[in-house]
């Protein structure tokens, strides 16, 4: 059986509703009809158009601007205005980016996200980003310190492409919202709202003309959070970030980027060799894990880890330190050598050649989303 066509399903009422018209019209004049069945001829058409019109409406997701219309309160505003963002247009752009980078960009659909990756032949970072799409374009955004580094990284690969890239940076804001939706205004607003789970719970991305700012923050009424208590949640969930756990140094493997920015199903990509080498190998010679200090002991990044065995051995770094609300104490992010990473495991931490107490190791994040 073939399946009908929707354009025919849509042609049919309206057919059907001339061919009734024409029938009324020549037994009216025939007199036939009074003029009260006329009326309700005419109130019964006008029902049965409301009745098409409603039914086939445009899909809500199929307008390059979107109205909101979710009667939530944000439990959590961040500001991301200050990430580099890109727009990619183009009928080829789909491809190029599948080819770039590590995760599925063809499995995206309007108003979905997906975190990735770009990387060198040699399978180590050169960014970490998010991909956005939309209607008739795909917008990245990645660290404010990489604005000029990912553009270049991708425009070198751009050769007989119909691929354009143009740096939006100043013209959007960027705000995320976790577990909700944009609440209902009766302002035209130019927005679009992306489903996004960057820092764990899910969540919405809100991209906007960087003019409705005061405007969108009106709206929402509660302030975004502020770097610390950001930083402090990127910490408890896990997340490496550009600049303290990603470097050009780091394999995404690493930092477990693999679990949320690496599509092993996909085509190829340019460093994809090494990464599924790894994949088959199984390990790699250093993780990314949660730490807990033993004690009152402050902390710091640079922190250098060693074992509780042999105090002159060192086996990792701690990266980044934060505070959980939700613990009630100090956390931090480090790099630990494979063979000292276990769960519930201790090691030292030296600062200037001085041991200063213990720490132990936690599987990430410290709070499941």
């Amino acid at each position: 059986m073939t399946n009908a066509d929707p354009a025919n399903e849509r042609r049919i009422p309206a057919i059907s509703t001339k061919i009734y018209w024409v029938k009324v019209w020549r037994t009216t004049r025939n007199g036939r009809l009074g003029i009260l069945s006329f009326a309700f001829c005419v109130l019964r058409s006008i029902f049965a158009a409301l009745r098409f019109a409603l039914t086939n409406r445009i899909p809500h997701s199929k307008l390059k601007l979107q109205t909101p219309n979710a009667e939530l309160v944000p439990a959590m505003l961040i500001d991301l205005s200050d990430r580099a963002k890109f727009k990619v247009t183009g009928k080829d752009r789909v491809r190029f980016l599948n080819g770039q980078l590590t995760n599925d960009v063809d499995a995206l659909h309007s108003g979905s996200a997906i975190y990735a990756c770009a990387l060198t032949a040699k399978g180590k970072l050169c960014a970490d980003l998010f991909v956005a799409a939309a209607e008739e374009s795909h917008y990245l955004d990645t660290e404010s310190l990489l604005r000029e580094s990912l553009p270049a990284r991708l425009e070198k690969y751009i050769i007989a492409d119909d691929v354009t890239l143009e740096d939006v940076t100043d013209e959007f804001g960027l705000f995320h919202l976790t577990g909700s939706k944009f609440p209902v205004s009766s302002e035209r607003i130019e927005i679009f709202q992306i489903e996004s789970a960057r820092f764990g719970p899910s969540g919405v991305d809100l991209w906007f003309p960087a003019s409705q700012t005061a405007l969108i923050k009106g709206i929402l009424k509660n302030g975004p959070i502020d770097a610390e208590a950001l930083e402090n949640l990127r910490i408890e969930q896990g997340i490496a970030r550009w600049g303290s756990e990603l470097s050009e140094n780091v394999i995404p493997n690493e930092a477990a980027l693999d679990k949320r920015a690496i599509s092993y199903t996909k085509g190829c990509y340019l460093g994809q060799e090494v990464i599924s080498r790894i994949k088959s190998l199984g390990h790699v010679n250093r993780q990314l894990r949660g730490l807990l200090p033993v004690g009152e002991i402050a902390l710091e990044a640079g922190d250098k880890l060693v074992g509780t065995a042999e105090a002159s051995k060192e086996v990792g770094l701690i990266t980044s330190v934060g505070r959980s609300r939700s613990l009630g104490r100090a956390i931090a992010l480090g790099y630990i050598r494979r063979g000292f990473d276990a769960p519930e495991s201790t090691l030292q931490v030296r600062r200037n050649d001085t041991l200063i107490g213990l720490v132990e190791v936690c599987s990430l994040p410290f709070i499941s989303a």
